[in-house]
């Protein structure tokens, strides 16, 4: 894939900052919007995320929990300045160095000299951050994918697929002791499987189904508010409630009880626990990805899986590279790509957190940018 000759040779001012023909305004104008959008997007987010801790973990709210609060502020905004600032200034530059425009330079590689802002990033919220983002860039690929008619996507094969997936999850974390902090699905099995009473069981699994039911409804209405948080106004708050927002709960409730209740069977049949009745306990609980069908969610079964394979392979020629690094360098480069000469394959996640830490300056961009995407050959 390149470019055409009559565009290649393009001012950066005709496809990145049209507002501007001076760079570096242009480079001043997006981080300050950066810092607005970048605001507007994770303030509410780790507000919501420190305000699950004090409810989950009973935490005392002091002046660590309020320093801890302030830094992961801080560090997220910076990531979503730094991408904004870096991608730019990254464009200008190659567009200058190389006196052309080429099919790499004017989107993929400036997006991975972006994901650099990743090191921002503390230890704790690195792993929330790197799952949410290679989320994002590998569905975007797999949408441009099925766009090309490589591969098919419908109901049936994912369903299939998030089956088998999720099997292999559950039993690499029932197998192996793990640090379950460094793994982001949401549902991870105990340890030991349950060894209570018929009574006992039941009740603790309505009330482990009703809080499952609780975290997909929190994760349908985030969804909503990312990008729209006019939702929350009076007048607006009723669109939050929609089957959309609600199905979501549905789905995390009946894939923890289908789980759940056949291991407890299986555990009652064979008068013993043992790490193979994951999978299929975690196959058949796939079957509930059917309810409410969303690419993203299937996806990420499928990262945490190939996270926690490579964490047990334990390749030493990757231990003294910044992996995490690099990783989100590309699911950068890789969704800004897209987002570019692609949008209607890209993430609806992915769109929406670009165009909120840009401010909107990524639909300028993307209006602009029109220049190359249409002169592809």
């Amino acid at each position: 894939m390149s470019l055409s000759k009559n565009v290649a040779g393009l001012a950066c001012a005709d496809v990145m900052h049209p507002w501007t023909n001076n760079c570096l305004q242009a480079h001043r104008t997006i981080l300050q919007s950066s810092l607005v959008g970048s605001a507007q997007l994770f303030v509410p987010l780790i507000l919501a995320q420190y305000a699950l801790k004090l409810r989950k973990k009973k935490k005392k709210i002091n002046k660590e929990f309020f320093h801890a609060l302030l830094v992961d502020l801080i560090q997220t905004i910076s990531l979503g300045v730094g991408v904004c600032t870096i991608f730019m200034v990254s464009h200008c530059v190659l567009r200058y160095v190389l006196g052309k425009y080429t099919y790499l330079s004017s989107a993929y590689i400036p997006g991975f000299f972006s994901g650099l802002s990743y090191l921002v990033l503390g230890s704790n919220i690195q792993m929330q951050i790197l799952t949410a983002y290679s989320n994002a860039a590998l569905e975007s690929f797999v949408l441009k994918m099925s766009h090309f008619g490589l591969i098919t996507l419908n109901v049936y094969t994912e369903t299939v697929f998030f089956m088998i997936t999720n099997a292999c999850l559950m039993f690499v974390f029932k197998a192996f002791k793990l640090d379950r902090t460094k793994h982001s699905w949401f549902f991870q099995p105990d340890e030991n499987g349950p060894n209570d009473g018929e009574k006992s069981f039941f009740e603790t699994l309505c009330k482990k189904t009703k809080n499952y039911i609780g975290l997909g409804l929190g994760f349908g209405i985030l969804s909503k508010l990312i990008g729209d948080i006019t939702l929350l106004m009076p007048r607006n708050i009723h669109k939050l409630f929609k089957m959309s927002t609600i199905k979501p709960g549905i789905f995390a409730g009946s894939y923890v009880a289908v789980y759940e209740l056949f291991v407890y069977l299986m555990n009652q049949y064979f008068q013993k626990d043992h790490p193979i009745f994951a999978l299929p306990a975690g196959f058949l609980a796939g079957l509930t990805y059917a309810i409410d069908p969303i690419l993203s969610i299937n996806l990420s079964v499928f990262i945490n899986l190939l996270q926690v394979l490579y964490r047990l392979a334990d390749i030493r020629i990757l231990r003294r590279l910044p992996v995490d690094t690099l990783l989100y360098c590309l699911s950068s480069a890789t969704l800004l790509h897209i987002y570019l000469f692609y949008p209607k394959s890209v993430a609806k996640v992915g769109s929406k957190v670009i165009k909120m830490t840009s401010h909107g300056r990524s639909t300028i961009i993307l209006e602009a940018f029109k220049n190359l995407r249409y002169n592809m050959v």
